[in-house]
């Protein structure tokens, strides 16, 4: 009596002891207590970054402290440290550590170029937290 792997995991599986209404059951239960513990975070949070997003957003504003900005055109900033030299482009939200682009959550370099933008007097220049990808918003996920 031989029998292929597919066959026993159709007869396990597929025609199992659970009926498929109790499993539909179990799944609709289990994404109610998904939704109320994805609320309750959100509920939990200061801020318009998840935890998470708001943890990696305040080392890179501890490491942005020690940059040097250099102001090179109207819409770049050259950004050094350690002798390493970074171009941030605000308009185009890129940097050339690639940071920004990949992950959608602003580099130390970038934070720096906008707070340097600031203190030189820039009007209308949106908070920090409004150069971040939607992705990490509390509100898309809301």
């Amino acid at each position: 009596m031989t029998s292929s792997a597919p066959e026993r995991f159709r007869r396990s599986w597929f025609w199992g002891v659970t009926p498929i209404i109790y499993c539909l059951e179990f799944i609709r239960e289990y994404l109610m207590k998904r939704i109320c513990n994805v609320q309750r975070e959100i509920d939990r949070c200061h801020g318009p970054l998840t935890p998470t997003a708001t943890s990696l957003f305040n080392q890179m504003k501890r490491q942005a402290q020690k940059h040097k900005c250099i102001f090179n055109r109207v819409k770049t900033q050259v950004t050094t440290h350690w002798g390493d030299q970074f171009i941030v482009n605000l308009d185009e939200k890129t940097c050339t550590c690639r940071h920004w682009e990949i992950t959608g959550m602003l580099c130390s370099y970038a934070i720096s170029a906008i707070w340097d933008k600031i203190k030189h007097g820039a009007k209308n220049v949106p908070e920090l937290e409004h150069w971040v990808h939607p992705c990490y918003w509390l509100v898309t996920w809301a």
